[in-house]
């Protein structure tokens, strides 16, 4: 890898915002069990960093794209 594409992807990953399970809970307005349930059956992708668990912004918008695509072709 090249300096410059590893610059790029160093610049990719400050993009990443790290929101906490609440933010997440506000942001898709769900309640909490909800967003565990969609933790726990995997289809919202997390980090945990110690006892606490966060999901980024791109894999948040990434859940929403999916869901959208969903709606619209069903």
């Amino acid at each position: 890898m090249n300096s410059d594409n590893k610059q790029s992807d160093q610049n990719n990953y400050m993009d990443y915002k790290l929101l906490s399970i609440k933010e997440v809970e506000q942001y898709l307005g769900l309640c909490h069990a909800m967003v565990q349930k969609l933790l726990n059956y995997r289809e919202l992708p997390s980090i945990k960093i110690g006892r606490r668990r966060f999901v980024s912004s791109i894999d948040l918008t990434g859940y929403v794209c999916k869901l959208r695509e969903r709606n619209q072709s069903g």
